[in-house]
């Protein structure tokens, strides 16, 4: 978010031009150290941060503040401010990186179901075994909302349960999942688990109804795809293949 008001150099902001030059290629290199950070470990931070952290770049190499030495009071202000930024976005994050591994994890269970018949590797359907009795949740929506204990109750289950349990939760919390809206109630996102959701997929620059849909999918197991036609067709040796 673009300060609306003229910024003013902290204590500790640097004010002299060459303090500033110093300061401002200090930050460049903070900002490039945030965006390795997620090619070499995607879960570390979020795809909104990186984003966050390229624009900046972006932002400032295009326009790089010492052209006008007169701007080094600002431009040290505006250095300060992002970087207090991206270290409350880092800081905020952390909480959820088992979440990040979770959904790598569930990208790669909705791969391996989608693909499984032309894996030769592939001969275990490991996502349809017993399951056993279906979890049943009692509907949440009506609890106290903004509560710290409820996120944290609904990060954890998010973190341990099996994608079927956490299938019926949402579907308990938000009722049959029939549009192409999630969350289609609004009261809906006032419910734990949904309101991770919706975390989530803002982080992860994805759309809740896709993280929904690949969570029903593993949770239903390998043959849901019989009617879960939304793919495109893929190759094998030059042949188009679809999923029918």
């Amino acid at each position: 978010m673009e300060p609306q008001e003229p910024i003013l150099p902290s204590p500790h902001v640097s004010t002299t031009h060459a303090q500033m030059v110093a300061q401002f290629e200090a930050a460049k290199g903070r900002l490039l150290e945030i965006i390795s950070m997620r090619e070499k470990t995607p879960a570390a931070i979020s795809a909104s941060t990186e984003s966050r952290a390229n624009a900046l770049l972006g932002r400032w190499e295009a326009v790089p503040p010492i052209v006008d030495p007169s701007l080094a009071f600002r431009w040290a202000g505006e250095i300060n401010e992002r970087l207090i930024e991206m270290n409350e976005r880092l800081t905020d994050e952390a909480k959820y990186s088992s979440a990040f591994v979770r959904l790598e994890d569930l990208k790669i269970m909705v791969f391996q179901l989608r693909y499984s018949d032309y894996m030769p590797s592939y001969k275990n359907d490991l996502y349809n075994q017993a399951k056993g009795s279906p979890i049943r949740i009692t509907p949440t929506h009506a609890g106290p909302l903004g509560s710290g204990e409820a996120e944290k109750e609904a990060l954890t289950f998010f973190e341990n349960k099996e994608w079927t349990a956490i299938h019926d939760r949402l579907v308990n919390e938000h009722g049959p999942v029939t549009t192409t809206e999630f969350p289609k109630y609004p009261w809906a996102s006032q419910a734990p688990l949904v309101r991770l959701i919706q975390v989530l997929a803002a982080r992860t620059e994805t759309e809740p109804l896709d993280i929904y849909d690949s969570i029903r999918i593993c949770s239903e197991g390998r043959h849901s795809y019989a009617v879960y036609n939304l793919w495109s067709p893929f190759d094998i040796n030059g042949q188009p293949i679809t999923i029918h």
